[in-house]
């Protein structure tokens, strides 16, 4: 592990202490574990680059809350941390190991807020820091603890979304650490173990896009200190309004269409505006998109059912093709991998 880590203690926080450090670091144009994945476009339902963006400037609207479902998560930690320390490889190893009391893995908690000089952009605060691994010995790796329903864990080849993945590999950048583990704990009564090595070209795609972030957020900040310094005050509207000129492109995520709608419904004023060419092809794209998904998801739920009605009829909830060429699994949710 890196000696020369920046670390800031965090024991003893309080919920809002801890947020208002976190935040600190937002305010700099740096970039989270648990952000990595929406910078990267893998968090499109709840989070975006563009909302990400807004939030770290304070001009989302939205407060960050403990809820019951990241309280649960909270209070659960510990206890599947405790659980992970006799894994082997599937949860009847790990029963036999827990009641034998063979633990195969070690781990600590690690109480800060860690920055890495070689990546200026990027600040990490892991779960716990594994000291002891039955297959990397003593060399030092992340573990990431999570909890999860089987209706999301279901819809992913691994268990869990691609974010976790991408939240590791920013917390292994940070801590110069060549492995990660997932530990999940699905529906209150499976614990699951995923291992990653680092990936230095996923790391890099990170890293490229914390910078493009750093480089939005701190400029958008100077600048309304610059207008804040000329005028004497700088008001909500003016903060937006320059953060607007900084803001990254549209990218087609749902978190970043509700956070426009949100944003829309706000103009207290109507306003006609001529457009180019170019925005007439966007015009144009966007009926011809519209056109083709509702056909689409006509033919979509036609072979949807087509494969329904051959499972019913066979009293089946999984269809396997030759040559291992995929499957359609129909359990709470249907889903085909080919």
């Amino acid at each position: 592990m890196n000696k020369h880590l920046e670390l800031t203690p965090t024991k003893g926080l309080s919920e809002a202490q801890w947020q208002e450090l976190r935040r600190s670091f937002s305010l700099r144009g740096m970039i989270g574990g648990s952000d990595a994945g929406a910078l990267l476009g893998l968090d499109g339902k709840y989070r975006s680059p563009i909302t990400l963006y807004y939030d770290a400037l304070g001009l989302s609207g939205k407060e960050v809350k403990m809820n019951e479902v990241m309280l649960h998560g909270k209070l659960l930690e510990g206890h599947i941390a405790n659980l992970w320390q006799y894994w082997s490889g599937d949860s009847n190893g790990m029963v036999l190991n827990f009641h034998e009391g063979v633990k195969v893995r070690s781990c600590r908690e690690y109480k800060y807020i860690a920055v890495n000089p070689r990546y200026p952009h990027l600040f990490a605060n892991i779960d716990r820091l594994i000291t002891k691994h039955p297959t990397w010995g003593k060399t030092k790796g992340v573990l990431e603890i999570k909890t999860i329903r089987s209706s999301v864990s279901d819809m992913y080849t691994l268990g869990v979304p691609p974010k976790y993945m991408v939240q590791c590999q920013e917390y292994m950048m940070v801590y110069d650490l060549p492995y990660a583990e997932i530990a999940y704990l699905k529906d209150g009564s499976s614990v699951n173990v995923l291992t990653f090595e680092s990936d230095k070209e996923l790391q890099q795609r990170i890293e490229d896009a914390a910078a493009g972030h750093s480089y939005r957020v701190t400029s958008a900040i100077a600048e309304m200190e610059r207008f804040n310094e000329q005028h004497g005050f700088l008001t909500e509207d003016d903060a937006r309004k320059i953060a607007m000129e900084y803001e990254p492109e549209a990218d087609g995520l749902i978190s970043t269409e509700g956070f426009f709608s949100d944003r829309h419904q706000s103009l207290q004023n109507t306003l006609e505006i001529m457009g180019s060419d170019t925005h007439y092809g966007w015009g144009r794209k966007y009926k011809e998109f519209d056109a083709a998904a509702k056909e689409a998801e006509e033919q979509k739920l036609l072979y949807r059912t087509k494969l329904q009605q051959f499972m019913q009829k066979n009293g089946a909830n999984s269809i396997v093709f030759p040559d291992d060429a995929g499957t359609v699994n129909w359990r709470k949710i249907f889903k085909v991998n080919i």
